[in-house]
C-alpha cells in the first residue's frame, strides 16, 4: 500500500454519528439529545444532510470528560456540603457551579474542581449586607 504524501489535521477530519457514538462509548439516542440541548461544547455541522463532528472537537471532549478532575453530582454535592436534591434545584434554576452534561440523564452530569472552587469564591462575603 501507498504511504499517503500528507495527512490531514484532526481539525479537518469530520465524523459520522455513529463513528462518534462508538468512540465515545455512548449510544447515538444519547449523542442525538447532546446535539439538541447545546450545553456539552461538542461542536457539529450539518453537512450535505447529514451530523458531523470534528475529530479535533471530540477528542478535546473525550479529554474534558474523562479528566480525573470531574466530579459527578454525588460527589460535587458532598464538596459542597449540600443535599443532592438541593445540587439539583441549584442547578435547574442556574444558581449552582458551571457544570457538563452528556445527554439528558442526570447521571451524565459533571462538574470540575475548578469551577466548583470559581462558584464557592463567587459565593464568598464580608458581611450580610455584600449581598444575598
Amino acid at each position: 500500500m501507498l504511504e499517503p504524501k500528507f495527512t490531514l489535521p484532526d481539525s479537518l477530519i469530520f465524523l459520522t454519528e455513529e463513528k462518534v457514538s462508538e468512540l465515545l462509548t455512548i449510544p447515538t439516542k444519547t449523542l442525538q439529545s447532546m446535539r439538541k440541548s447545546d450545553c456539552n461544547g461538542l461542536a457539529f455541522i450539518h453537512f450535505h444532510g447529514c451530523v458531523r463532528y470534528r475529530l479535533s472537537d471530540v477528542n478535546a471532549f473525550q479529554e474534558r470528560w474523562n479528566d480525573p478532575l470531574q466530579c459527578t453530582e454525588p460527589e460535587t454535592a458532598d464538596i459542597l456540603n449540600v443535599a443532592l436534591n438541593t445540587l439539583k434545584h441549584w442547578r435547574i434554576a442556574g444558581k449552582a457551579p458551571r457544570h457538563t452534561r452528556a445527554g439528558r440523564n442526570a447521571d451524565n452530569i459533571r462538574y470540575h474542581l475548578h469551577d466548583i472552587e470559581a462558584w464557592v469564591n463567587e459565593q464568598s462575603r464580608l458581611t450580610t449586607k455584600d449581598g444575598v
